[in-house]
This record gives C-alpha cells, sequence and structure tokens, in this order.
C-alpha cells in the first residue's frame, strides 16, 4: 500500500488538464472518477489514501498560481529606491 494514491492524484490531474476539451471534458471525469472509485475496490489502497491523493493533485494544482501571484505583487509594490543599487566601474 501507498499513500497518498497516485491513483487518484493522477485522475484529478489528468480530469483538471482535460478542463479546456469541450468534446472529451465530460467523457474523460467520467473515466477519471471511475478510476478514483474503484481504486479502494481492488484493495491496494485504503480511503485515507485516495483522499490524501485528491489533496495533493488540488494543492499541485492550486498552489503555483498563488505562489506566483504573490511574487508579482511584491515586485508591483517595490519602488525604485528598494531595488539593490550595483556600481559599475
Amino acid at each position: 500500500m501507498v499513500f497518498p494514491s497516485f491513483h487518484a492524484t493522477l485522475a484529478v490531474l489528468s480530469a483538471v488538464a482535460a478542463m479546456p476539451l469541450r468534446i472529451l471534458k465530460y467523457p474523460l471525469l467520467a473515466l477519471n472518477l471511475l478510476i478514483i472509485l474503484s481504486t479502494p475496490a481492488m484493495g491496494g489502497h485504503y480511503f485515507i489514501d485516495i483522499i490524501a491523493g485528491i489533496i495533493l493533485a488540488t494543492l499541485t494544482v492550486s498552489l503555483p498560481g498563488y505562489i506566483l501571484s504573490g511574487r508579482w505583487r511584491l515586485k508591483k509594490n517595490m519602488r525604485q529606491a528598494d531595488a539593490p543599487v550595483f556600481a559599475s566601474k
């Protein structure tokens, strides 16, 4: 057994990646939901493994945007005088 379930993680990440696809969005969402539901039935994971995999995928999708937006705000609020000055000779 492996904690967290990477079956659940990859299913959520695949479903998120399929969102821009108009025709394939719903079939791929259904397929990935079946993957998540079948994981404990095969006996490879407990339910907490699946929940942890879903949380891991959610953090993987949401944290980069949050971190990058924080860096953008930091650069936006930085004044010119706060920037380091390097003397060249």
